[in-house]
This record gives C-alpha cells, sequence and structure tokens, in this order.
C-alpha cells in the first residue's frame, strides 16, 4: 500500500505521530477512526462519519481535508 503509507507519513508529520498511530491502532480494533483500502488490500474499519463524535470528528475532518489537499496537489503533479 504504498500511496496509503505515503500519505500516512504526511499526516504523521502533520498531526503527530502519536495522534495518526492511535487513530490506525483503534481502526484495526474496530473503531471506524481509519479505514484504508489501496490494490485490493483494506486495513482498518470503514464507518460513515457521523458515527464520530466530538473531538475525533475534528480530528477526522482535519486529515480528510489535509488527505483532500495532498490527493489534489499530487494529481497536479506538485
Amino acid at each position: 500500500m504504498p500511496k496509503i503509507a505515503a500519505l500516512v507519513a504526511r499526516l504523521r508529520a502533520a498531526f503527530g505521530t502519536a495522534v495518526v498511530d492511535g487513530a490506525i491502532r483503534r481502526g484495526k480494533d474496530g473503531e471506524p477512526t481509519f479505514h484504508a483500502r489501496e490494490n485490493g488490500r483494506s486495513v482498518g474499519t470503514a464507518g460513515r462519519p457521523r458515527t464520530i463524535h466530538g473531538a475525533s470528528m475534528a480530528i477526522c475532518c482535519a486529515i480528510n481535508t489535509f488527505a483532500q489537499a495532498v490527493t489534489a496537489r499530487a494529481s497536479a503533479g506538485a
């Protein structure tokens, strides 16, 4: 999952390793805090955004916004 690994590295740089690794760990444990799919492989727990509340929702929104910006920049060839 090279694209996901690159994105996770950027998220760690932006939000801190503890925050991102915690979300990934909880996603692997069944919480809808992290889900990634690439090349037929899937990791974490898929969920709808409305199932996430409070501070987790703010982090999720920030990560989603960051991910969209990274994707747009990569698509533009930057």
